[in-house]
C-alpha cells in the first residue's frame, strides 16, 4: 500500500469509505483501530517504547511527530507509564467522547490536509454536526489497492491490521461481503495465525466484551 499514509490514516480512510454515511464512528469499535494504529505507528517510528507489562513510555526529543497521532504522543509524554490496555480503556471505553475526540480530530484533519476527505460543520440546536465527504478521485486507488492486496494474500502487518480492525468495526463486509468471503478464506485463516493478528486480538476482544456488556446493560434497563 502507498506509503503516503500512515497505518492509522489508512485504517481511518478505509473505515470511513466502507462505513458510508454512518455518524457513530466515535464509538469504540471504530476508534479502537485509530488508537491502536497510532500507538503502533509511534512504536515503529521509535517515538515510544513498550516495556514489561506492555507499559508505554515516550522517547523524548525524537524529532517531529506525525500530526495524525500527535495527541496520542503528547498524552503518553504527559503521563506515567500506562499499559496499552489502559490507554485503550482511557480513550475508547469512556462514558463520553471527551478523551477520544481530539485523537480522531488529529487523523481527520490530516486526511483533510492530504486531500482524501473534506469536512463541513452544521449547527443543530446546541451542537455542531460534522459531515465528512470522501474525495473518491484520490481515495479510490487506496481502496482498490487494499482490496487487491487482500485478494492476493499479501500478509504485511499493515494489511493484517486493517483487516482485523475493519472486521471489528463491522466495515470489512463493505469490501468483502459474506458471499465473497470464500474466495479469501485461506487468506483470512493465515492472517489469524500471524503475529500482528495475535498481538491485536486481546484488544479487539476487550472492545467486543465492552460492547456486549453495554448492550446487556442497556437491554436490562429498558
Amino acid at each position: 500500500m502507498t506509503k503516503e499514509l500512515s497505518m492509522t490514516e489508512k485504517y481511518t480512510l478505509l473505515m470511513l469509505y466502507g462505513g458510508g454515511n454512518r455518524t457513530d464512528f466515535m464509538t469504540c469499535q471504530f476508534t479502537a483501530g485509530i488508537v491502536l494504529g497510532g500507538i503502533f505507528d509511534l512504536l515503529q517510528a521509535g517515538q515510544i517504547t513498550i516495556a514489561r507489562g506492555n507499559k508505554l513510555s515516550a522517547v523524548q526529543k525524537t524529532g517531529a511527530v506525525n500530526e495524525s497521532y500527535s495527541t496520542l504522543y503528547n498524552n503518553i509524554c504527559g503521563h506515567s507509564a500506562k499499559s496499552l490496555h489502559k490507554w485503550l480503556e482511557y480513550y475508547c471505553f469512556s462514558a463520553t467522547y471527551k478523551s477520544i475526540r481530539p485523537v480522531v480530530d488529529d487523523v481527520l484533519n490530516t486526511l483533510a490536509q492530504k486531500g482524501y476527505i473534506s469536512m463541513t460543520w452544521r449547527r443543530r440546536l446546541f451542537k455542531k454536526k460534522r459531515s465528512i465527504i470522501i474525495n473518491k478521485a484520490q481515495s479510490t486507488p487506496i481502496i482498490d489497492e487494499f482490496v487487491s492486496e487482500v485478494q492476493s494474500g499479501n500478509n504485511n502487518d499493515e494489511i493484517i491490521f486493517c483487516v482485523e480492525m475493519l472486521l471489528l468495526a463491522d466495515v470489512f463486509k463493505s469490501y468483502f461481503p459474506m458471499g465473497k468471503r470464500w474466495d479469501i478464506k485461506s487468506t483470512l485463516s493465515a492472517y489469524k495465525q500471524s503475529e500482528m493478528w495475535k498481538m491485536m486480538e486481546p484488544y479487539a476482544d476487550a472492545v467486543r466484551n465492552f460492547n456486549y456488556q453495554n448492550t446487556v446493560y442497556t437491554g436490562a434497563s429498558q
